[in-house]
Parts: structure tokens; sequence; C-alpha cells
């Protein structure tokens, strides 16, 4: 708890409820640390009212939906492989009837590229 206390004491956390679990989450999950100094950046896009959260800390990326779901992704290709994934499956419906934009896949591939 003392860790992720830490994380709240930063300025870059103060609207990222949830997302120093979720790091500390990992940080034990895979027996590595983010260490104690950062390197942050976040981007946040607004749609309906609602806000989606992507960002990379350090070497680690993150991503969030309006309920601030947090996933925290140790590289870029798994984020991506999420993204991908995410996309694929809301998609596969839109595809049948020939409705598919490709261009949002595009979009967060240089969005994360941009971090």
């Amino acid at each position: 708890m003392d860790r992720v206390n830490k994380f709240y004491e930063l300025p870059e956390f103060s609207d990222l409820q949830g997302l120093p679990e979720k790091i500390v989450e990992k940080e034990q999950e895979l027996d590595e640390s983010l260490g104690d100094t950062y390197t942050f950046s976040k981007k946040i896009y607004t749609g309906d009212g609602r806000n989606i959260y992507l960002g990379k800390i350090n070497s680690w990326y993150f991503l969030a939906g309006p309920a601030k779901d947090f996933k925290v992704f140790e590289d870029k290709k798994l984020i991506l492989l999420h993204i991908k994934q995410r996309f694929d499956e809301a998609n596969s419906s839109a595809e049948q009837e020939g409705e598919i934009d490709l261009s949002w896949k595009g979009f967060w591939n240089r969005e994360i590229e941009s971090l």
C-alpha cells in the first residue's frame, strides 16, 4: 500500500484513480519495478461525454475506458495486441454488414507511437 500511496503523491496521478493499484499489481505479477523516477505522458479522449485514457509510464503503457478500468501493459506490442483484439471484437458484426471503419485501428496505432 505504501507503493500505491507514493504514486498518488505525484500530480500526474491525481485524476487517474485506480491506476497506481494496477501498476503495483503488474509489478508484483512480473516481479519487476518501474523504479522511483518516472517519465509520464497521457492523453484523454472525450466522446459522448465519456473519457478514454491512454498513457505511458517509463516503458509501460496504460489504457482505460470511461469507468477507469485501467489495464497496464509492459510493452508496446501487448497494448497494440489488446487494442487489435478489442477492435476485432467490436467490429466483427460490422464487418459482416460491410460497415467496418479501419481508420480507427490506424488512429490508435499512431497515438501509441506518439506517446
